[in-house]
């Protein structure tokens, strides 16, 4: 099909203006008035194949002080980015960055420079249809599968910071046991499929079309949608949890990270005001909440302060807080 068409994710992610999805749902309509099987099939490719965005400047001097790797998944080799504390320790533990649907490992690297104060290594990557990775397209079990194979090159997994559909790839990670001792989750979805509704009726979807979709993505993953959400995960969870949502999120209402962290035993809510979905990510207090959370046991060990003079100055080329 070209360049990915964007799968918006409710009504207000779709810009009036943009006339080739207005196109493509044309196309589609007129493909399911012949056949729900041919419109179900176009559309379950436009449902996984995220677009890809340039990276800021930012994020490229970021992931220019990183030791870049590749790891070997069944989707191909990911891309990795190891940051490794001014302090390095032999078998320092690390903690994973999970980027979302339509992100990239970079977009997290604003948390990178408290982690390493407190001498953990950090760890980006950049999952399949996503960023710098070969694979063309994607689902959340791809990102999740990308997440295990390199947590267990990473050695041993302190905690993991996710955004938004990652968080639901590091649930699925810890079933098949890549799990860590604290998770934060920024943003996170009850369901990476709850979604659909809003897709199959931007799209114009009749019902069939739609049951034909779900079937396909069910047959695609190996899970049926209802088991993927994260009230019916959360209770068997293990690890701490902090989940730190925006209540002007537009992307991921703020109710699912309520929910989610009432499902989670032990969880706390961090909840912001007025950052939305990824500005979220470069905000300076829910950077120091995330990493406090993350690496107190570390701070601890290390004797560092993650708020001292020595931890800000710590490779100051990565400081990249807005």
């Amino acid at each position: 099909m070209g360049k990915a068409i964007p799968r918006p994710q409710n009504s207000t992610n779709v810009r009036p203006f943009d006339l080739r999805l207005f196109a493509v749902r044309a196309g589609l309509r007129a493909v399911g008035a012949l056949s729900s099987e041919a419109a179900a099939q176009w559309a379950e490719r436009i449902y996984r194949t995220p677009r890809r965005h340039a990276r800021p400047a930012w994020e490229r001097e970021a992931l220019a002080a990183a030791v870049p790797s590749r790891v070997a998944s069944g989707a191909g080799n990911v891309p990795v980015w190891t940051f490794n504390p001014p302090r390095p320790r032999s078998g320092d533990p690390a903690v994973l960055l999970v980027h979302g649907w339509e992100g990239r490992g970079s977009q997290l690297s604003a948390f990178v420079p408290r982690l390493l104060a407190a001498g953990l290594r950090v760890v980006a990557f950049d999952a399949p249809g996503h960023g710098d990775h070969p694979a063309p397209d994607a689902t959340v079990v791809d990102l999740a599968d990308a997440l295990v194979h390199v947590a267990r090159e990473a050695g041993p997994i302190e905690g993991i910071v996710a955004h938004s559909l990652g968080g639901v790839a590091a649930i699925l990670a810890q079933r098949r046991g890549v799990g860590a001792a604290r998770y934060a989750f920024i943003a996170p979805p009850l369901n990476p499929h709850r979604f659909i509704g809003a897709f199959v009726s931007f799209f114009g979807l009749d019902a069939r079309a739609e049951s034909r979709l779900k079937a396909r993505i069910e047959a695609r993953t190996g899970i049926a949608l209802r088991e993927l959400d994260g009230r019916l995960l959360a209770p068997r969870m293990r690890g701490e949890l902090l989940v730190v949502h925006d209540r002007q999120d537009q992307e991921v209402l703020f109710e699912d990270g309520l929910a989610l962290a009432g499902a989670w035993p032990g969880a706390r809510l961090h909840e912001t005001q007025g950052l939305g979905h990824r500005r979220v990510l470069r905000d300076s207090l829910v950077i120091n909440e995330v990493a406090s959370f993350i690496a107190s046991a570390e701070a601890a060990d290390t004797g560092l302060s993650m708020d001292s003079l020595e931890g800000e100055l710590f490779h100051r080329e990565l400081r990249w807080v807005a």
